[in-house]
């Protein structure tokens, strides 16, 4: 995904994730979406490749992007440099929906000295005009919840839901989805949209609806009916496309017999194993717990328990570490 990228961007955002490792920096940046379409889409966005002042650009919004979402710690000084930024660029360049929808996110979620609801409003609202789909996406959850003064509007929040989906925004898409299953902030129920909407990102190949259709297949959650084979169908789909957390969760749902899926030790263990494989330490960790205890419909296994634990602990898990040091203690335990 990055091979296309010029060294020198990819030297800057190691820099500023505190000198971590490449293998971390690639995992924290393949875990944000909006970090790969920053790296991804600078030249659609800017008319130029991600170097020099636009690289700082695009950078300063992927920083500001993990500061409001406190995913990282952000020093305040970093912040006035990068909203100094924003701000020349808007100066210079008036008219850019990405950079406004940028400062009215920094007016509005930021709890410090750049905090500013009235204005940030204003410029979430001029983004959406130019057609930004974040912004609508926004401005549809300020209506739908009542959030910053706006009034609660169901009508007015699936107007900017609709319109950012249908524009190709899968977060907005997903948003509209889950309203619609669940009846949020006064959006009535509708089992035919919600699987509709959650759907269409699906088809975009977005893998957090496909697990969200899955769970709700699963569980039966709000208007979304149990379905055994649609829960395995959209839990595979998602998982077989990388998302780890659903090759988990299907793997608990066999293991368990969660929701309507039935128990089913082989399935279970692939699942698991699909996401341990992939690096993923809270898969390996579970499943070697599954094996050390016999959890669920998984048989008791020593000597996979110790394979997967110690998988996870080389991940960096501490809680494998300390599974492993009593591993020899488990047979005893279980037996009390």
């Amino acid at each position: 995904m990055f091979d296309n990228l010029p060294l020198e961007v990819l030297t800057h955002i190691y820099s500023f994730f505190n000198k971590k490792n490449e293998k971390d920096v690639f995992s924290r940046i393949n875990r944000k979406s909006n970090k790969i379409y920053w790296i991804e889409q600078c030249k659609t966005n800017y008319g130029f490749y991600p170097k020099e002042d636009a690289r700082e650009i695009f950078l300063a919004m992927a920083i500001i992007d993990e500061a409001l979402d406190k995913k990282i710690s952000i020093d305040e000084k970093e912040i006035d440099l990068f909203y100094g930024k924003l701000i020349r660029y808007n100066e210079n360049n008036p008219g850019n929906s990405e950079i406004i929808y940028h400062i009215a996110k920094l007016y509005l979620k930021n709890k410090g000295k750049y905090q500013n609801i009235e204005l940030g409003k204003t410029l979430c609202e001029q983004a959406a005009t130019l057609n930004h789909n974040g912004a609508r996406q926004l401005l549809g959850s300020f209506y739908r919840d009542g959030l910053y003064g706006y009034p609660f509007d169901s009508l007015t929040a699936i107007k900017y839901y609709q319109d950012a989906a249908l524009s190709g925004c899968n977060n907005a898409a997903v948003e509209l989805g889950i309203s619609l299953r669940d009846g949020c902030g006064g959006i009535q129920k509708n089992c035919e949209q919600a699987i509709y909407y959650l759907n269409m990102a699906v088809n975009r190949n977005d893998n957090r609806a496909a697990r969200l259709l899955g769970l709700s297949y699963c569980d039966g959650i709000g208007a979304i009916p149990q379905n055994q084979e649609k829960a395995i169908f959209n839990y595979k789909l998602a998982a077989t496309r990388g998302d780890n957390i659903a090759a988990r969760e299907l793997g608990a749902s066999f293991r368990d017999g969660l929701g309507c899926i039935s128990k089913n030790s082989e399935l279970a263990i692939e699942y698991f194993r699909m996401a341990a494989l992939r690096e993923d330490a809270d898969a390996a960790i579970s499943l070697g717990i599954s094996f050390a205890f016999g959890k669920g419909c998984i048989p008791k296994d020593h000597k996979e328990a110790e394979y997967y634990l110690t998988l996870a602990a080389n991940l960096g898990d501490p809680r494998a570490v300390k599974m492993l040091d009593d591993l020899d203690l488990i047979p005893k335990l279980t037996l009390n």
